[in-house]
C-alpha cells in the first residue's frame, strides 16, 4: 500500500507544478520598481530620471519636441540601458511618465521578468493571456489601459526589450 502510494504521488507530482496559477495582472504590474521604490505610469516623471541617474551614475540625455497633445513640451529622457517618455500634463506642466523602455537586463518589471530572458520564462512569470504582434508580446488589463510589452528576438524567442507604455486620453 505504501509502495502504490508512493508511485502515486511520484506520478503526480509533475502535475502540481503544472497546476500552478499565474496571479492575475494587476496595476501594480505596470510600474517600474528601482530598489524596492515603485515608479507608476502617469506619476511624475522627475523622481524617476533621478533614480534612474543614480542608478547608472550618469545623467541621462534630455531630448525634447513640442506636443501635439498637450500644452508644453514631450521629452525623452534615455542612456544605452533605459527611455524615459513623457509629456506634460503634471502639476505646473510638469513632466509625467507616459512610457518606460528597458534595453538591459540590470532593470526588471515587476515580477522579475528582464532583458535575456526566453519567451516561456516570461509566459512563466505573466501567464499566456496576452496579444502577440510579429514579435512583441503585450500585457494589459483591457482597452485603454496600461501595456506591459516584450520585445522578442524571432530566431531565438529571447527577450531583446521590454516596454511599460501608459494609453493616453486627451
Amino acid at each position: 500500500m505504501k509502495k502504490l502510494l508512493c508511485l502515486l504521488i511520484c506520478l503526480l507530482l509533475p502535475f502540481a507544478a503544472l497546476a500552478e496559477e499565474i496571479a492575475p495582472l494587476s496595476a501594480e504590474d505596470f510600474a517600474l520598481t528601482l530598489e524596492e521604490t515603485a515608479f507608476a505610469l502617469g506619476g511624475e516623471a522627475a523622481a524617476l530620471v533621478e533614480a534612474l541617474e543614480a542608478l547608472t551614475g550618469a545623467p541621462l540625455a534630455v531630448t525634447e519636441t513640442v506636443s501635439c497633445m498637450f500644452s508644453g513640451m514631450d521629452r525623452e529622457f534615455a542612456n544605452d540601458a533605459v527611455l524615459v517618455g513623457t509629456y506634460p500634463i503634471g502639476p505646473d506642466g510638469g513632466d509625467v511618465v507616459e512610457s518606460v523602455m528597458v534595453f538591459t537586463d540590470a532593470l526588471t518589471t515587476a515580477r522579475g521578468a528582464a532583458v535575456g530572458m526566453t519567451k516561456e520564462a516570461v509566459e512563466a512569470l505573466y501567464g499566456t493571456d496576452y496579444f502577440l504582434d510579429w514579435d512583441t508580446m503585450i500585457y494589459s488589463l483591457g482597452a485603454l489601459e496600461p501595456q506591459l510589452m516584450f520585445t522578442l528576438d524571432l530566431e531565438t524567442g529571447v527577450v531583446v526589450s521590454w516596454m511599460l507604455l501608459r494609453n493616453t486620453v486627451a
